[in-house]
């Protein structure tokens, strides 16, 4: 028996090749029903009741515990995911932004998603972003370019350097303002000018959160608007906190005992304060590796990436999972 947990971290779950944008940065359906199977071979699947009753000792999990995580209330997870996941006996961990779904509105974090799915040229899009910056760049007081590549180009896990560069300006390192207007017009030019048709093809609807509660999945908090909650004041940050517990309250999943998924992985000790003042259980970041849940802090569990798992039939057990058959 013990204490630890692999929680797997997913997004979009899809027949990529028969979609419109197969490059979106997603699994396969085919290799999500394979990981189903890896896992049914070397793994136990827990729940997140049983996880907080480990967190507090009252439980030990099998030493090859597993937990699914979906992120984003996607659309495939309702369509694809779920019915395999009750198919199996599964219950998978969905983390919904509440404005997404309650005001139809598409947040930045997908718009950039299938900005960069449409591109077949990392440097060429990189340059465009780099030439509206260009525009803005005496008003808004920009340092110059290759400050950007030199503190943000980075290798990345599974994106490409400048596809990751993209990403941390159009997400983060732009003031706001900027960051949305250069989001909305390469969305408009690359993708659709229809943006409340393509939410209703994206994300889920309330009454299928409430279909998901109501059929034995655990559903938690990602935040009211999706942001990075440690670049935010603690006033915000409490107002996204609760605003996404008053969305939980409506779907009928639990206030008290509850899971925090951090959008885009933000935390810092003011938003883990208030996490405790509501009754908040764990949190979940995206720090890669296996979660202790008798060592590791309760508000800062590690994740592993959909990537770290074996996608093909009858898959070896690798390295991560081998660290917890020992």
């Amino acid at each position: 028996m013990s204490s630890q947990v692999s929680i797997i971290m997913y997004h979009y779950v899809r027949d990529l090749t028969a979609t419109r944008y197969p490059n979106i940065k997603g699994l396969e359906l085919s290799a999500f029903r394979n990981q189903i199977d890896y896992f049914k071979r070397f793994y136990h699947f827990v729940t997140v009741a049983e996880c907080i009753a480990a967190l507090r000792g009252e439980v030990e999990l099998p030493k090859n515990s597993v937990l699914l995580t979906f992120d984003d209330a996607i659309l495939d997870h309702y369509t694809n995911v779920f019915p395999l996941l009750d198919e199996n006996g599964i219950q998978g961990c969905f983390f919904p932004p509440a404005r997404a779904i309650l005001e139809n509105e598409m947040l930045d974090i997908h718009k950039i998603h299938f900005i960069l799915a449409v591109t077949s040229d990392p440097d060429k899009m990189l340059t465009e972003v780099f030439q509206f910056m260009d525009e803005y760049r005496s008003e808004k007081s920009l340092p110059d370019n290759d400050y950007y590549k030199t503190n943000f180009l980075k290798p990345m896990r599974f994106d490409h350097k400048y596809i990751g560069l993209i990403k941390k300006l159009l997400q983060r390192e732009l003031p706001k303002e900027l960051r949305t207007k250069i989001v909305n017009e390469l969305f408009s030019k690359y993708v659709s000018v229809d943006e409340r048709a393509f939410c209703e093809e994206l994300y889920m609807s309330v009454d299928q959160i409430k279909a998901l509660q109501r059929n034995g999945m655990y559903i938690g908090s990602h935040c009211h608007d999706h942001v990075w909650l440690n670049s935010v004041d603690p006033q915000e940050q409490r107002r996204q906190i609760e605003l996404s517990l008053e969305f939980l309250h409506t779907v009928g999943a639990p206030t008290k005992d509850w899971v925090m998924c951090y959008p885009h992985g933000g935390y810092d000790d003011s938003v883990i304060n208030i996490l405790r003042e509501n009754d908040c259980a764990m949190g979940l970041a995206v720090q890669v590796g296996i979660a202790n849940l008798s060592q590791q802090n309760a508000f800062i569990l590690r994740r592993l990436d959909t990537n770290d798992i074996p996608k093909e039939p009858g898959a070896k057990a690798n390295e991560w999972t081998q660290k917890v058959l020992v």
